[in-house]
């Protein structure tokens, strides 16, 4: 039986970082707003949104630099590195 891989697709992986990196910049973007106005709220949502996107966009990084293959298939069994 031949090996059959499955390989992640770094189009759309280089697409979901730059989403994140985009989103953790709306972050910072919050942030800056609610200390310019000194205002609770956006201050807040701006930290949210930097802690919770920013390990996102840490982890989209590091999983587009990896190199792994998504599924393999071979005689030896079948290997998910999704």
């Amino acid at each position: 039986m031949d090996e059959l891989i499955v390989r992640k697709s770094i189009v759309k992986q280089a697409f979901v970082t730059f989403m994140s990196l985009g989103l953790t910049a709306l972050g910072a973007f919050f942030l800056y707003i609610g200390i310019e106005y000194n205002t609770l709220f956006a201050i807040l949502f701006g930290i949210f949104i930097l802690l919770i996107f920013g390990f996102f966009t840490f982890h989209h990084i590091k999983l587009l630099i990896d190199g792994h293959d998504l599924v393999i298939l071979n005689n030896k069994g079948f290997y998910d590195y999704s």
